[in-house]
């Protein structure tokens, strides 16, 4: 008898209704944000199993797209299936993701609808080398997917503070732009300037992690009062590790010059020879065993200089 009294008061306990907690709605980046938690004002998933439980939402999200686990008696969690999305595409602003049922074992025990997420679409950054100089480039532009006029943060390599190093406009949804503020410097010295995170209100995500973050513009020091210029070439065709290479411009050194690279190639024996010094042109020779460009995925791709110290 005891034994079937505990049987109906387990029957029982799956049978109220009940209310979600109510918070603020978590947004979620329509395919990368990976967790949605249900919440619940009391108990209610104690003693069951995931498939004993189907959510229902408007916009439909198909139950093929995520996977249920019971965290604890009053939490549910979503995990987004790799390759799926909470929405397909959402507008601009997002989209409320409203829970308009909880089914336990096929009854529905949400007491009402309840907007638990706000969908918005995931933002994406294309890579750029456009040369900008420290101080001399007031403003670069970032292209991109998705960003947000109401919540765009950024965090560079190196680090660059918003609304102290730069001001920073959301043009439109596929464009940064990005103005230096006075006697700030995009790098303290020459090199590649790297977006590492974007935040445009799902929370911050890695952009390109395997390489350190997506390069947006390369850093080139501010032509000096000795007047070294160089000039683009871009017709001018190198082989990955073979041959050699002009670099033409004014104010050289006609003894001796000291070149950084984007690369981080580095002369004098190391990767290259400099063979001839003219005020005009600089010929380079590489090192057997050196490469002009290491990445062979990259290619065809520019041999980007950044810097020229001829001395004096």
């Amino acid at each position: 008898m005891a034994a079937r009294v505990l049987g109906l008061l387990g029957l029982a306990s799956f049978s109220s209704a009940f209310d979600l907690l109510r918070n603020e709605a978590t947004i979620l980046y329509a395919d990368v944000s990976p967790k949605l938690r249900i919440i619940t004002k009391s108990s209610a998933f104690s003693g069951l199993m995931p498939s004993d439980i189907e959510c229902v939402f408007t916009p439909k999200v198909d139950p093929s797209v995520y996977t249920v686990s019971i965290a604890n008696d009053i939490m549910l969690s979503l995990t987004l299936n790799e390759g799926e999305k909470w929405h397909e595409n959402p507008p601009p602003e997002g989209t409320t993701l409203y829970l308009i049922e909880v089914k336990i074992k096929g009854e529905n025990k949400l007491e009402g609808a309840e907007d638990v997420a706000k969908v918005v679409p995931t933002p994406s950054v294309l890579e750029s080398s456009q040369i900008i100089y420290m101080k001399a480039s007031r403003q670069f532009i970032i292209n991109g997917t998705n960003f947000n006029p109401k919540r765009t943060d950024l965090i560079f390599e190196p680090p660059l503070i918003r609304n102290q190093d730069y001001l920073l406009n959301v043009a439109s949804k596929n464009t940064l732009v990005l103005t230096r503020t006075t006697d700030h410097m995009w790098r303290q010295d020459p090199g590649p300037l790297k977006l590492r995170r974007i935040d445009t209100g799902g929370g911050q995500l890695r952009v390109n992690p395997d390489n350190g973050g997506m390069l947006v513009a390369e850093v080139q020091a501010d032509l000096d009062v000795h007047g070294v210029t160089v000039e683009t070439t871009p017709n001018e065709r190198s082989y990955q590790s073979t041959g050699r290479i002009s670099v033409i411009g004014t104010g050289f050194n006609a003894e001796d010059n000291h070149m950084r690279f984007a690369n981080g190639l580095r002369g004098h024996g190391v990767n290259y020879t400099t063979v001839e010094h003219t005020t005009t042109m600089l010929t380079l020779e590489l090192k057997p065993g050196s490469k002009w460009r290491r990445n062979t995925e990259n290619l065809p791709g520019p041999l980007i200089l950044l810097a020229v110290d001829a001395g004096g």
